[in-house]
């Protein structure tokens, strides 16, 4: 008997053995989620209450906790387990975990008031490093910034405001850049980045960017690096998406990141679509906020991101984004989208291309909508437009203006042509008024909005009043100005010349005044035609680049260019690889046998040479003599030469007219020697 008890005692615990081995060996994770009772973030069974119902996700799978809080999970692809934050509660334990060495993770909560209105504080695009030096580096620019200084400056900034953020979000490119640098150096900065973080008194949402994958540019890195690719990233940051919940809205984080044999697309795992779908299917809320790096202009089009974009436009969702370091507020097939300046200006070399400099935005949700605020990094006053974007403004000739702080307005004067024009205050909330004015009383034509504070000049913003329904400007009147339209939004009437900088960069011209036309954000985009009337839409972005055409400007579409009319254009269409607008590298000399609006045809011996006048400044004819001196552009078939000025262009017809002095005279002797001998022969006759 006594041996039967102990062989079923053997029996029993040998079991229990193998059932614990096989646990621990597992890849499921139990998670438990509590309410802290005691306040010590730690869970103490039979003191703190289960949190049931509550999701645990391993990005994959989303799993609801039982009515004792707990939820068995797999550990995913990320190996990283993350508690959905419910409204009405505030993390007091980390919101996510690695599990690749774990077997249980506990998520701890306390409740909280989360009301309907929210501030958020938003950065993108900080490109952080430990010095300036470190991100002319990485980025191959000349910063001049510390990176870490300006993000310091900026946590205590949002520090102040302690009381009426409710959380801070980063939408990517959070590092310099870890596409090729070791990883020493990438592992300091996403510490560096970590360690500032961790002095906020409030949660930090982070998502991934495309300088923040590691490896993908470094040949030394492989793809079978456990830090590859999002590895380090999720090492530091935790998992690339994910979904949080405060009051009324659903917050979700997405990485539109896929590698494909070394090379970054824009779009989503098929897991992470998956996932998407079964977290809408478990919110409830009405309103969905998503947080991307880069805008869905940017994504692939695919099936994966054609889901995703049903799936959102089934909630109406709002993005936020950055990647762009620039402002924009637009709409994309069917989903209203926010993009922030950068943080980080032009990488740190100064202001952005739409004239913003190192800052941050302040997002305001309310059952009102989204109301947002830029504010540039130690500024005390900001002045922002907020609608219309656009340059040209007819009808009612309102516009609308936010100002912060809202004390401010009580000392606000605002001015255009010495007239002063009438302010509304339309909406307040704790940091900024919403103000309507007027521009009715003005006259057609360029006008400044000056706004004053205490009798001082803070803001100048530049309008163009015009008659009813016209709405299309003339380019060089939008030229003269470009430097101070920087972010606004024009319509313009414009030819294609044939010419083009790259696949998305096209040569146009309109009333002597050239532009490039950037359309890169347009998918689905066929390209237009040589001599093509064009009407564009879209956003001036940047005026005498260096790196394109020097003294153009640059109107970046978000939304449409559209063919009207034909204008012949006899130049052939020649397409450019590369182009430079430096010290001239080449001569050229020979005649002038076809011309074009803004460039001309030399031929000699047989060889054509295609001359680009980016300025059209030039007026040459057929037969014309010329010598030019200008920047070379690499051609398959032929040569192309960039002049930047009449003085690059010089005019021989005196050597024409020498070398045919002997022609000419003996023609013009011939003809009154025969006009003579006839004139007496006929007086003869008579």
């Amino acid at each position: 008997m006594e041996k039967t008890v102990f062989l079923h005692t053997l029996l029993i615990l040998t079991l229990f053995t193998k059932i614990a081995v096989c646990y621990n060996n597992s890849s499921h994770i139990l998670a438990t989620t509590f309410i802290d009772v005691n306040g010590n973030s730690i869970y103490d069974p039979g003191v703190d209450k289960p949190l049931s119902g509550l999701a645990v996700s391993n990005g994959v799978d989303i799993v609801l906790t039982d009515i004792e809080g707990k939820a068995l999970i797999d550990k995913g692809p990320y190996s990283i387990v993350f508690a959905i934050k419910p409204s009405g509660y505030k993390p007091v334990t980390p919101w996510y975990v690695g599990v690749s060495d774990r077997d249980r993770v506990y998520f701890g909560f306390r409740e909280t008031v989360e009301g309907n209105e929210l501030f958020i504080a938003w950065i993108t695009d900080t490109h952080l490093a430990s010095s300036s030096k470190e991100v002319s580096y990485a980025l191959k620019v000349n910063a001049t910034a510390n990176p870490s200084e300006y993000l310091a400056r900026v946590f205590r900034e949002i520090n102040k405001l302690y009381n009426r953020i409710d959380f801070i979000v980063n939408t990517g490119d959070i590092v310099a850049d870890a596409n090729w640098v070791d990883k020493d150096t990438a592992s300091k900065w996403f510490t560096l980045y970590r360690n500032l973080t961790s002095t906020l008194p409030k949660p930090v949402y982070n998502t991934p960017g495309n300088h923040d994958l590691f490896g993908l540019k470094n040949p030394s890195i492989k793809e079978d690096n456990p830090l590859y690719g999002l590895g380090m990233y999720t090492r530091y940051l935790g998992p690339p998406y994910y979904s949080f919940n405060y009051g009324p809205y659903h917050f979700i984080v997405l990485s539109p990141h896929v590698i494909s044999n070394g090379e970054l697309i824009y779009s989503f795992p098929i897991e992470e679509v998956y996932w998407v779908e079964k977290d809408l299917r478990l919110s409830s809320k009405n309103r969905v906020i998503v947080f991307s790096h880069e805008p869905p202009l940017e994504w692939a089009r695919d099936s994966n991101v054609d889901r995703v974009f049903e799936l959102l436009k089934e909630v109406n969702a709002t993005l936020f984004c950055g990647h762009w370091h620039i402002r924009a507020d637009i709409e994309y097939r069917g989903l209203r989208v926010y993009v922030s300046p950068a943080l980080s200006g032009r990488w740190w070399c100064g202001s952005s291309r739409d004239g913003f400099s190192y800052g941050y935005t302040l997002v305001y949700l309310s059952t009102r909508g989204v109301n947002t605020l830029f504010r540039e990094v130690g500024s005390s006053v900001v002045i922002e437009l907020k609608k219309p974007y656009s340059v040209s403004i007819s009808s009612d000739r309102e516009a609308l203006f936010t100002i912060y702080p809202s004390n401010a307005t009580s000392y606000l004067r605002v001015l255009a042509n010495d007239v002063e024009l009438d302010v509304d205050v339309l909406d307040t909330n704790v940091l900024w008024t919403t103000v309507r004015i007027d521009l009715s009383c003005l006259d057609v034509g360029w006008i400044d909005v000056c706004f004053y504070i205490n009798n001082s000049l803070v803001k100048k913003i530049p309008f163009y009043i015009n008659s009813l329904g016209n709405s299309v400007l003339n380019v060089s009147t939008v030229k003269d100005r470009a430097f101070r339209l920087l972010g606004r939004k024009v319509s313009v009437l414009c030819v294609y010349t044939g010419y083009e900088l790259s696949s998305h960069t096209y040569i146009f011209w309109s009333n002597r005044s050239t532009f490039l036309l950037g359309t890169r954000y347009l998918r689905g985009y066929e390209g237009f035609s040589r001599g093509d009337v064009v009407k564009a839409s879209g956003y001036i972005m940047e005026v005498g680049g260096d790196s394109l055409v020097h003294g153009s400007w640059i109107l970046e579409l978000f939304e449409q260019a559209t063919a009207i009319g034909r204008q012949v254009v006899k130049p052939t269409r020649v397409e450019l690889s590369s182009i430079s607008v430096c010290t001239p590298l080449v001569v050229v000399e020979g005649t002038v046998t076809r011309t074009g609006v803004g460039y001309f045809i030399i031929e000699d011996n047989g060889v054509e040479v295609t001359v680009v006048d980016p300025f059209m400044s030039i007026t040459v004819h057929p037969m014309d003599h010329v010598v030019v001196y200008g920047a070379p552009i690499n051609l398959s078939n032929s040569l192309c030469v960039v002049v930047n000025s009449v003085d690059d262009v010089v005019f021989i017809r005196e050597d024409f007219i020498q070398k045919m002095f002997l022609p000419i005279t003996i023609l013009c002797m011939s003809i009154i020697c025969i006009s003579t001998i006839l004139y007496y022969k006929v007086r003869r006759r008579v």
